[in-house]
C-alpha cells in the first residue's frame, strides 16, 4: 500500500505500508511530509485512505514502529486512534 502526496506535479511526501494476507496485518512502514506541508491533515489524509485500503483487503490490525523520541509522530499517531502496543513486542538485532 503506498500513496504520494503532490502539489503542483511536486511530491511532498509520501506513505508506505505492507499487507500481509496471513496475518491479516499491516505493517506502516514509512512516511514523511515535507515540513513546510505539515500541520494539513495530509497523514491523516493519507492514513485514512491506507487504512480503507487495508480493511478492503480483510486486515485486522495495523501497526507502526516509531523511534519513541519521536513524540510529534506519536501525538499525531494517538490522534487518529493508534495506542501503545500490547499485543506485539518488536525485536532487533543492531550491527
Amino acid at each position: 500500500i503506498a500513496y504520494v502526496v503532490e502539489d503542483n506535479a511536486h511530491i511532498v511526501g509520501f506513505l508506505i505500508a505492507t499487507y500481509q494476507s496471513t496475518t491479516r496485518k499491516v505493517a506502516w512502514e514509512n512516511m514523511y511530509i515535507e515540513p513546510e506541508y505539515r500541520g494539513r491533515y495530509l497523514v491523516q489524509k493519507c492514513y485514512a485512505l491506507a487504512e480503507q485500503e487495508a480493511r478492503r483487503r480483510g486486515a485486522a490490525y495495523i501497526c507502526g514502529l516509531i523511534e519513541e523520541n519521536n513524540l510529534q509522530c506519536i501525538r499525531v499517531l494517538e490522534r487518529i486512534g493508534f495506542t501503545k502496543g500490547k499485543t506485539h513486542i518488536w525485536m532487533e538485532k543492531v550491527f
